[in-house]
């Protein structure tokens, strides 16, 4: 079966019974998305109904956010603080480090259920336990770690934790996500080439929209930041800057050596699923390429507005966590309260990170050698002294 566009927007709108895409600023992205997938992908069927179905579900979202905004235009008048943003290589520490952080109230950080199905039903009635997406949450988180339990060597996956909004980006059609499940080259190439702010700017509405849903079921969201996470954002700097004036930023450094393989083997293990003819060797070509520029790109960022970054060792993040939790409080501004602390020792209590299985790769498996990545990377490993 070939993906088409035209059939998965139609099939989306007869399921929603929503009359038609009011905007449709996503079609160039979401036409080289479809077409680099059934001309590069090589996906087998598994593959392709999983990228009809999840593609049609994304158009499905968006066209019940239309149906919510037309319901309650004030949801576009939600006031959003300045987020704290962090932006990272995967394997930095950073969903430990948003967890962390998310126990202080202070913060408003995106949930895993949210960023997965960030529109509710349109006859939800604003309250939790009315609230289908979280059972239905649970049980694809259920479903994902009975089918491949070494994906929480991976990456801890809980409904409702804390977690990345990477897929609030997926959304707009515009993000690594769909990189991470095929060798896509074409798509790859133009999602690196944009400015990401139509994407941002889609972003923001989610976020309003999310923040509004809590106001809505009585939660105390007024005057604080969204907390942010997701290694894509090192793309998208400029265009948060635009969009999120005063936005912050946090980046946890660590030696591409220990973080490219591992990311070479999250791509691989996802790629397997979806395609019939998977290369190791190209799947380390891609991942290194992509995240070395992604680097690169929010270094420059960095060096237009340095206040608006802080930066620290994945070492230091493990090794002297409450030496660099209190810089990240000095950053922010905020004194580290008693109940903030407490919070954090919560946390720790009860997830110590040597509950976790460890992840097993190397850089072989993916075509990939320490003299490769020095030189690939030189200018990031000149910036750190790794």
């Amino acid at each position: 079966m070939t993906l088409s566009v035209e059939q998965m927007m139609m099939q989306a709108v007869s399921e929603t019974g929503i009359d038609s895409f009011k905007n449709k600023d996503f079609l160039p992205a979401l036409n080289t998305l479809v077409n680099s997938l059934n001309e590069e992908a090589n996906l087998n069927e598994l593959g392709n109904q999983l990228q009809y179905a999840r593609l049609t579900e994304l158009l499905k979202t968006r066209l019940k956010l239309e149906a919510f905004e037309e319901a309650y235009p004030e949801i576009l008048q939600e006031e959003l603080s300045p987020p704290i943003v962090i932006l990272s290589l995967p394997r930095t520490g950073t969903t430990m480090l948003q967890r962390l952080l998310a126990t202080d109230r202070r913060f408003l950080s995106t949930l895993w259920y949210e960023v997965r199905f960030p529109v509710p039903e349109l006859n939800w009635d604003f309250r939790t336990e009315t609230d289908t997406r979280i059972p239905t949450a649970k049980a694809e988180v259920a479903a994902l770690i009975e089918a491949n339990p070494d994906l929480l060597s991976i990456h801890p996956l809980d409904a409702i934790a804390p977690d990345e909004d990477l897929l609030l980006l997926e959304t707009t059609f515009l993000s690594s996500v769909p990189g991470s499940q095929a060798n896509i080259p074409t798509y790859n190439k133009f999602y690196e080439n944009d400015d990401a702010l139509a994407a941002t700017r889609y972003h923001k509405k989610l976020l309003q929209f999310l923040q509004w849903q809590r106001r809505q079921c009585g939660m105390d969201v007024e005057d604080k930041p969204w907390l942010l996470k997701s290694p894509a954002h090192m793309y998208t700097v400029a265009a948060i800057r635009l969009v999120y004036p005063g936005a912050r930023f946090m980046t946890s450094h660590r030696n591409p050596l220990a973080c490219v393989p591992s990311i070479s083997s999250f791509y691989y293990n996802q790629w397997v699923v979806y395609s019939n003819k998977v290369d190791a060797t190209t799947c380390g070509e891609v991942t290194s390429h992509f995240f070395n520029a992604g680097l690169g790109r929010a270094h420059q960022a960095s060096l237009e507005e340095p206040a608006s970054f802080l930066d620290f060792e994945y070492e230091d993040l493990i090794g002297k966590q409450d030496e660099i939790l209190q810089q990240i409080y000095n950053f922010i501004g905020w004194d580290m309260t008693p109940e903030c602390r407490q919070g954090i020792e919560n946390f720790r209590k009860n997830n110590p990170r040597n509950k976790r299985k460890p992840h097993d790769y190397s850089l072989e498996q993916f075509g990939l050698s320490a003299q490769g990545l020095k030189d690939s990377f030189s200018s990031y490993f000149d910036r750190r002294s790794y």
